[in-house]
């Protein structure tokens, strides 16, 4: 979803050079690396901790940050859509 609209919104700035539709895709695309560097190390100690079955003491923490993590990236996304919503949108209020 991430490389699609991030290629599609880069695809209609080269239409229409509207630069909303470039900001939100620089938004989308900056998830990839957001995600990589954040969010994929909580996944894999969760999944270590799952397959060894071990009940490990900081589990729930993990998952609280692992969930303001994820928060932050949904939060980019929905400015990255109201970023192109707002350049598809501006001109017809001209």
């Amino acid at each position: 979803m991430i490389v699609i609209s991030s290629l599609g919104g880069a695809g209609l700035y080269y239409q229409t050079k509207n630069h909303c539709y470039l900001y939100g895709s620089l938004m989308m695309a900056s998830l990839v690396p957001y995600t990589i560097s954040l969010l994929h190390p909580i996944n894999h100690k969760l999944l270590d901790i799952r397959k060894s079955g071990k009940d490990d003491p900081h589990v729930e923490e993990m998952l609280v940050r692992w969930d303001t993590i994820a928060f932050g990236r949904t939060l980019v996304s929905y400015g990255a859509m109201f970023i192109t919503l707002y350049g598809a949108l501006r001109p017809l209020a001209r």
